[in-house]
């Protein structure tokens, strides 16, 4: 490569190219064949339909992005509403007069919760589940509780 060539930074390396790729294009003009202006304009429209097709595939590039940007903030927001349902329904066991609720495990997914463990009469089995009911945001709630006397 010559000096010339490699003093030029690329960007501009390619316009002159197309200078003189132009200009060779407007020497050979032959009778019968297009005008030099027909041949910048066609090089022109060739130019523009070329960048606005990149310019919509970005743009769909860009939606398709943004799509899952808000998929991935909604898990994330299903699971952090998961958590402080099950820190809710927690707080509502322990607010819960005669009820252990350290020997209940709760568990939350999709607002349903799942109560785990064991307690010592029927009574504290419904208190468990009407106090995990009660808790706002709860679709439903499954007892797995069992009984020890």
């Amino acid at each position: 490569m010559s000096k010339l060539v490699q003093m030029i930074p690329q960007p501009r390396w390619a316009l002159m190219a197309s200078t003189i790729a132009l200009a060779s294009l407007a020497a050979c003009n032959q009778p019968g064949s297009d005008t030099v202006g027909q041949k910048v304009d066609r090089g022109i429209a060739t130019t523009e339909r070329t960048t606005e097709r990149a310019a919509d595939r970005a743009g769909q590039a860009m939606e398709n992005a943004g799509q899952k940007i808000e998929a991935g903030a909604e898990r994330a927001a299903d699971a952090t509403s998961d958590a402080a349902m099950t820190a809710a329904v927690k707080a509502s066991l322990i607010a819960t007069p005669d009820l252990s609720a350290l020997a209940i495990d709760v568990d939350t997914s999709n607002s349903v919760v799942t109560l785990n463990g064991t307690v010592k009469s029927e009574a504290q089995k419904s208190q468990a589940v009407d106090a995990a009911a009660k808790v706002n945001g709860v679709k439903s709630v499954v007892s797995n509780l069992t009984i020890s006397g």
